[in-house]
């Protein structure tokens, strides 16, 4: 059966080929996403965002003066993304526990870590230094 099947693809595969025309002139790459068929990051970030990116009702604000890196950290606390113990256990991932290990009373969750848990002066001045912003002293 399996080798009848591959004879009736191949056979479809041929035929198909057979119908195909090439002119008389030389290859040449085209990007059919943009309308002269050059390629660009830009028409390429745009297939990504449209066709396999998750969907959002908020679109995202970046803001050009602090480093992309926070940017995209702030985006993954907005949209709950971040490897809490909460997060990696709801993926399935077998932990220990999903208390939280500074505080041991709530469950570490992405509000937990950034809403309810207590930060030393220290931690609170390296988040302003990752910032650029030296003004905080504790």
């Amino acid at each position: 059966m399996q080798n009848l099947q591959t004879k009736l693809a191949l056979g479809l595969i041929c035929s198909r080929v057979a119908e195909v025309t090439l002119p008389n002139m030389s290859d040449h790459w085209s990007w059919s996403l943009e309308g002269s068929s050059e390629f660009t990051v830009k028409s390429t970030r745009i297939l990504i965002d449209d066709k396999i990116l998750p969907k959002v009702e908020v679109p995202t604000r970046w803001i050009k003066v602090i480093p992309i890196k926070v940017n995209v950290h702030a985006w993954s606390v907005y949209l709950d993304k971040l490897p809490s113990r909460l997060n990696l256990s709801l993926k399935g991932i077998d932990i220990p526990s999903i208390l939280c290990p500074h505080c041991n009373s709530a469950v570490e969750s992405t509000s937990h870590i950034f809403f309810f848990l207590s930060l030393d002066s220290s931690t609170v001045e390296k988040i302003f230094a990752l910032v650029g912003d030296r003004r905080y002293r504790s």
